[in-house]
């Protein structure tokens, strides 16, 4: 039982390192166009479903034990597909935004969570209250400089919020404010990962997250 806890936490470290890690192609939405984003994101899902579980290693470093039973991971395609659906639906500040929130929120949260004792949280006993602090910590800065970075490429963004209106009201945003943002969105992030839902919680923190930020925005800038 020891060994077996032991390379479940060996696991769970190795498959959140490279969750906090692939999220460094972040930066370069600085510079993307909207089609090359796009493309990039969908050559993550096709790595991760067809290439990554045939690397040498590959499954048995990053893999829990009921997913390499079935020889597939949920939460290791959600991730690129969410990132997809961020940059197919959000301007390109929100979608680098939760980006940062998906890689370095809920990466730490996990891993507080293997490994820290902590009182559990009143709505899911099955989280605690050190995973949800991990979660807003990681977060935080994470949103906050994605946000910042990226702006200057906002033209990128869909088609949808390439209007004048939508440009000046990122354009109006200031350090202060972008922090301030990320903040409440990242307290709404770490509650939705926190929920005991059948939604994989790389699909329903980050894309509700975007949600709210963008009703944010338009509500106060």
């Amino acid at each position: 039982m020891r060994s077996s806890n032991g390379n479940s936490l060996h696991t769970e470290i190795n498959r959140q390192a490279v969750h906090m890690l692939v999220a460094l192609f972040a930066v370069l939405l600085r510079w993307l166009s909207y089609p090359q984003a796009l493309a990039c994101a969908v050559a993550a899902i096709v790595f991760n479903v067809f290439i990554l579980p045939r690397l040498p290693g590959g499954r048995q470093r990053l893999y829990r034990t009921d997913e390499r039973e079935r020889g597939f991971s949920m939460g290791i395609l959600a991730y690129p597909v969410s990132v997809f659906l961020l940059l197919l639906i959000f301007p390109v500040p929100i979608a680098a935004a939760m980006w940062g929130v998906l890689s370095f929120g809920d990466g730490p949260a996990t891993l507080a969570g293997s490994l820290a004792t902590g009182g559990p949280l009143p709505w899911n006993p099955r989280k605690t209250v050190v995973g949800f602090l991990a979660f807003v910590f990681g977060a935080l800065p994470s949103a906050a400089f994605l946000f910042w970075w990226t702006l200057p490429n906002i033209g990128s963004s869909p088609p949808w919020w390439r209007s004048a209106a939508t440009q000046d009201s990122f354009g109006s945003m200031r350090i202060v404010g972008i922090i301030a943002l990320s903040l409440v969105t990242a307290i709404v992030c770490a509650f939705l990962e926190s929920l005991e839902t059948k939604i994989d919680d790389n699909l329903l923190a980050p894309l509700g997250g975007a949600i709210f930020m963008m009703g944010l925005i338009y509500v106060f800038f």
